[in-house]
C-alpha cells in the first residue's frame, strides 16, 4: 500500500455502530448532491427528463440502503444494551443476517 493509503486504513474504524453511522451520513450527502443536480437541471431552458429520472432513481437506491443501515443501527443499539451477555455471538449473526438482506435485495435490482 502506499503511505496515503495506510493512513487511510489506520484511520477506517473497525466499530460496527462507528461504520453504519459513517455510511449513513455519507449517503445523506450523496443525497443532497443528486437533489442539487436535479435542480440544476430543471433551471435550464430545456430540462433532460432522462437525466432528471435516472439521478431520482439513484436517490431511491441510497434511500434502499438507508432503511438497512437504521435497522442495522437498531440491532446494533440492542446488542449495545445487552453486551456482558455473549453478545458477540449475537452481533455476528446479526451482521450476517445484514449482509444476505443486503445481498437479496442488490440480487432483487
Amino acid at each position: 500500500m502506499t503511505e496515503e493509503e495506510q493512513e487511510l486504513f489506520a484511520q477506517v474504524s473497525t466499530d460496527p455502530t462507528t461504520q453504519v453511522e459513517n455510511r449513513f451520513k455519507l449517503s445523506e450527502k450523496r443525497i443532497r448532491r443528486m437533489m442539487n443536480r436535479i435542480n440544476q437541471e430543471q433551471q435550464k431552458k430545456k430540462p433532460n427528463p432522462t437525466i432528471i429520472r435516472a439521478i431520482e432513481e439513484g436517490i431511491t437506491r441510497i434511500e434502499v440502503n438507508l432503511v438497512s443501515l437504521v435497522r442495522e443501527s437498531s440491532r446494533l443499539l440492542e446488542i449495545n444494551k445487552s453486551k456482558n451477555d455473549g453478545s458477540l455471538d449475537r452481533l455476528n449473526e446479526i451482521l450476517e443476517r445484514a449482509r444476505k438482506d443486503h445481498a437479496r435485495k442488490e440480487y432483487e435490482r
